[in-house]
């Protein structure tokens, strides 16, 4: 069964301000899609557009859950993106135990795939470790 469109859902309005800027046109295109529609672009531009932020999160937590090597503008940036929008706001997310369970087994198998260059395996290492940590900070607490 397909859901309704975000315009619908949550009311939106296209915005007709005339700039024709890629980011209104994207975000025209954006409302009429949805949520099972969005991609990884979109999930990311969301977050860091502040675009119905807790949607975009759950969406991306699912795209990674997905393919965790997926990304907006190299293998695996989603990851960052998502914990880019902060801890508080990733850790409510529906699936994030998840999400918590494929990056501990991410730890020891990253390594396997075919990065398209050294920075991106690197920066996903990078990312990992960073998870890691808020999670453990957040154990803590």
């Amino acid at each position: 069964m397909k859901t309704d469109s975000l315009r619908n859902v949550y009311k939106l309005e296209y915005d007709e301000s005339g700039i024709g800027s890629g980011l209104i046109v994207w975000y025209n295109r954006l409302i009429d899609k949805t949520i099972e529609e969005l991609d990884v672009v979109d999930v990311s531009k969301m977050m860091r557009q502040n675009i119905l932020k807790t949607e975009a999160v759950n969406r991306a937590i699912e795209l990674f859950l997905i393919n965790p090597y997926d990304g907006e503008m190299q293998d695996g940036d989603l990851l960052a993106s998502l914990i880019a929008v902060g801890f508080p706001l990733l850790s409510k997310a529906d699936r994030f135990q998840d999400m918590v369970k494929r990056v501990k087994q991410l730890e020891s198998t990253y390594g396997e795939f075919e990065w398209a260059n050294i920075a991106a395996e690197e920066a996903f290492e990078q990312s990992i470790i960073v998870f890691e940590q808020l999670t453990h900070d957040e154990a803590r607490l």
